[in-house]
């Protein structure tokens, strides 16, 4: 891009060059109303005006940008091997590397390997064209992420990704015992693991990976707001039996119908409902008026289990509850297995727009009118719960019953680690919110309204002090310190780093110099253009 110089003021530069081409047109006049002939009168308006925009170059003098070409340079930080950079230098051809500790700012472009940079050496690498290369010497955590803010019971996901291919075990423990724990194949990197909420308030676990501790996992647990459990089934079965009891010795709220003619019916009421929130059927008795009309007026989610004709129960959900579900199958087996060990229909469900499939397409939810519909192709839950493995039963309807809850009236969200110096997204959704702002430790942070959720406000937060910080009354971030989760926390600093560098207006090319018309080539341009003008009459 050419921009402008001129050594003038703009008075001046606006007098000269209303004085020039006022010069100008009456040369052209002249030149044009004398009796040379037409070529010659041709000839000599392009030598004034060939003179006329060298003048104005010169005193408009004309700049612009250009990269200087130099030597690339491969910038590496201590957690990269000797024999990773040795075999990075060969694949690349590159000459030079230097440890960023010894960079100065030399070489463009700059291939970056590693991650622990500090914010002081990765301002060294401002302005240049930066390739970011994978590590492959990596051993520690490359990535994790979980929810900040929980409720009691609600499922929480720890997603991470180590360094290595090798083999590997990932163990959730509070003191000796494991609250939850995975195996990473070898070739594979990417590790889950679930588990409820349990304990209201502050929570902190650690987290192993191959018998070496990684990091404490914290993050804070609110208490839920009771729920409601209908349980409407045409005949009693052990699905439903032990269902209800899970429900009732995690002490929420449960009531089971079963209807065994059309004139009676059994009836068992763990406690008092005020109102029905949940309602967890057969086809048949979702199909009930009864239940259509509790749906309406009271009940804010319905679930269909026990599943034996899944097209059939998909189109009549759809036509009476406005759900779109459309199952196919997948085998012509008698069922599937699924990853956690339950068996399943032979089918699975179509992804659809505003539906949240679980469990290999197994289960679908879908949100209709602000209540939410599911529906389960899973044979039989209960052998899990009587073989003893009560926490993979838990997880499994842990996951489809968060899914099924209604969403509190007010409720913070933040994932974590939030590390202190780090931006964070923190998001507060209320129907009856009407503050624009909030205090955490004493600064006031503004609010943007969501554009697609009129409930949801979120701002951009950046903590200075690590530990529990206060967001309210009951409600607490846990801030982690530079060192904790150091690879995270590196890479995490590495990639805003980056994404700051690329949003900055590229004003300036990386490793650039600015260039002008140096004045020997203005002197040339005069000597040329007058020197034709006094040769050009002597030639006719």
């Amino acid at each position: 891009m050419i921009k402008f110089d001129p050594s003038f003021p703009i008075l001046w530069l606006i007098v000269f060059v209303i004085f020039l081409t006022a010069i100008l047109g009456a040369q052209m006049v002249f030149t044009f109303k004398s009796k040379i002939t037409k070529q010659q009168k041709i000839i000599r308006g392009a030598i004034y005006g060939f003179i006329y925009l060298s003048l104005l170059g010169f005193i408009f003098q004309p700049t612009w940008q250009t990269e200087l070409t130099s030597e690339p340079v491969l910038v590496y930080s201590d957690d990269v091997t000797s024999e990773e950079l040795k075999y990075l230098r060969d694949s690349l051809d590159l000459r030079k590397s230097l440890s960023i500790e010894k960079y100065s700012g030399e070489g463009n472009p700059v291939y970056l390997v590693g991650s622990r940079f500090s914010d002081v050496e990765l301002n060294l690498l401002s302005g240049k064209e930066i390739q970011l290369l994978s590590n492959r010497s990596s051993v520690g955590l490359e990535f994790i992420i979980w929810k900040g803010f929980v409720r009691q019971g609600e499922l929480q996901k720890i997603i991470g990704k180590t360094g290595s291919d090798s083999a590997a075990s990932v163990i959730l423990k509070a003191g000796e015992l494991i609250i939850a724990e995975d195996s990473i194949h070898a070739g594979q990197r990417n590790f889950e693991l679930q588990f409820t909420s349990e304990i209201i308030g502050r929570n902190e676990f650690e987290l192993v990976l191959n018998n070496e501790s990684l990091g404490q996992v914290r993050f804070f647990s609110s208490p839920s707001s009771p729920k409601s459990y209908d349980l409407r089934f045409s005949y009693p079965g052990p699905e439903s039996r032990f269902l209800g009891q899970f429900l009732a010795g995690k002490s929420e709220y449960v009531k089971e119908n079963i209807q065994i003619s059309r004139s009676s019916e059994i009836r068992s009421v763990s406690k008092d409902l005020d109102s029905v929130r949940i309602i967890i059927a057969d086809v048949d008795q979702l199909k009930s008026k009864k239940t259509l009309n509790d749906f309406e007026n009271t009940a804010m989610a319905a679930f269909l289990i026990d599943s034996y004709e899944p097209k059939k129960e998909a189109a009549d959900l759809n036509k009476l509850y406005q759900t779109d579900f459309e199952v196919q199958k997948i085998s012509e087996e008698e069922s599937r297995v699924l990853e956690s060990g339950l068996e399943a229909l032979p089918f699975q469900f179509v992804p659809k727009a505003g539906q949240k499939l679980l469990m290999e397409n197994a289960v679908a939810i879908q949100n209709v009118g602000g209540k939410k519909i599911g529906m389960s192709l899973i044979n039989q839950s209960f052998p899990m719960y009587l073989s003893g493995d009560t926490l993979t039963y838990q997880l499994i309807w842990s996951e489809i019953l968060g899914e099924l809850y209604p969403d509190e009236d007010e409720n913070w969200k933040m994932d974590a680690p939030v590390f202190e110096g780090l931006s964070s997204i923190l998001t507060f959704n209320s129907r009856n919110n009407t503050d624009e702002f909030t205090l955490i430790g004493g600064d006031t942070l503004f609010f943007h309204q969501d554009i697609i959720n009129p409930f949801s406000q979120f701002t951009q937060v950046t903590l200075s002090d690590s530990g529990w910080i206060n967001l309210s009354d009951t409600l607490e971030i846990p801030v982690y310190g530079e060192k904790e989760f150091g690879d995270v926390s590196a890479r995490m600093r590495l990639a805003n780093f980056l994404k700051n560098q690329s949003m900055k207006a590229e004003t300036v090319l990386p490793n650039a110099v600015e260039v002008r018309v140096s004045d020997w080539v203005w002197l040339v341009l005069f000597l040329i253009g007058f020197g034709v003008l006094w040769f050009e009459p002597r030639i006719r």
